[in-house]
């Protein structure tokens, strides 16, 4: 693909052959911008199969996995990936009934992430690492504003 910006798979069932594929593509697309697969009822670790083509994706700025039952699986995969990924810039994770444990696990990749600016939560009710979220996020934004001024490095050099 070298023109497809957004794609739209959600509210469908994905089985693992689909997701699989799919990772296999993105981690080679130098086109897509958007993925939306919100609603897709992964089955058989998929979530953790699609996470594994950001860690090698340059172009995929927005990622939505919500209302997906994203287990603590899931959301490890999805931190660890969003630890190495230099492209997503707006991940959606909204009704997926994330725990406590969860949000901390993705606030955890975002002390080390650079480029994210919006993460979606969906009204989960936790406050105290809600704090930790926006200091991140707000960062990289601060971060994206700077980089615009004085040019651009990659947001691996900015890590410390």
């Amino acid at each position: 693909n070298k023109t497809l910006a957004t794609l739209k798979v959600g509210c469908s069932i994905l089985e693992f052959g689909d997701v699989a594929a799919l990772s296999e593509a993105l981690k080679v697309n130098k086109a897509l911008t958007t993925l939306d697969v919100k609603g897709s009822n992964f089955r058989d670790g998929g979530i953790v199969v699609l996470t594994e083509a950001l860690k090698f994706n340059k172009t995929l700025t927005t990622l939505d996995v919500g209302s997906n039952n994203l287990g603590p699986g899931d959301v490890t995969a999805l931190a660890e990936a969003l630890k190495v990924n230099e492209a997503l810039t707006t991940l959606d994770v909204v009704g997926n009934n994330l725990t406590d444990r969860d949000i901390a696990t993705l606030a955890q990749a975002l002390k080390v992430n650079m480029t994210l600016t919006t993460l979606n939560l969906g009204g989960s009710d936790h406050t105290s690492t809600h704090e930790e979220i926006r200091a991140c996020l707000e960062r990289n934004v601060l971060a994206r504003r700077l980089l615009r001024r004085v040019g651009t490095p990659s947001p691996a050099s900015l890590r410390t």
